[in-house]
């Protein structure tokens, strides 16, 4: 199995492109919106179309929303084989 994490801060209209080339190749994909703000909401409401979204209300920065990624797939995916990579969610 392969996963594709997607940490996004504001994401411009690049991210919905990014997801679904990403979903088309094959990869389970996990977006955190790390404290965007509601003004981006529908952006993560059609993210949920290609994968799981983590929201939380303030930005922590790209290392938390890595980490915070790296958990949820422990969480759900525990020790199975799987490849973990990152994208930038403006492409």
């Amino acid at each position: 199995m392969r996963i594709a994490v997607v940490p996004a801060y504001e994401p411009d209209e690049h991210m919905l492109q990014v997801l679904k080339e990403a979903h088309e190749a094959g990869f389970r994909i996990v977006v955190v919106d790390d404290g965007s703000g509601p003004g981006f909401s529908e952006a993560f409401t059609q993210a949920r179309k290609y994968g799981h979204v983590i929201s939380y209300p303030v930005n922590k920065g790209k290392g938390h929303a890595l980490k915070t990624a790296f958990r949820y797939i422990l969480n759900e995916f525990g020790d199975k084989g799987y490849t973990v990579v990152t994208l930038d969610s403006d492409g």
